[in-house]
């Protein structure tokens, strides 16, 4: 059975239809080739939240639940 994460219940506050609409006018993704914008924000939200002081941090903690990624929309 699928329920949200509390991690997806905050980012009910940022709209992703907002978001990727200002991605498009601002052409912020011209050059990506596979880390967008989206996938940016999400792992700054998630750093500023777990208060992580490396990369390192980030990575292994966002990178422990990998199948809730899908539902953040995010494929990082």
């Amino acid at each position: 059975m699928y329920t949200n994460t509390r991690f997806a219940d905050l980012l009910k506050g940022l709209p992703r239809p907002v978001f990727d609409k200002q991605v498009r006018e601002l052409d912020a993704d011209k050059h990506c080739k596979g880390f967008k914008s989206w996938d940016q924000m999400i792992a700054l939200i998630y750093a500023q939240i777990a208060c992580a002081s490396s990369l390192r941090e980030i990575e292994t903690g966002f990178n422990s639940q990998k199948i809730h990624h899908y539902h953040l929309g995010t494929r990082c």
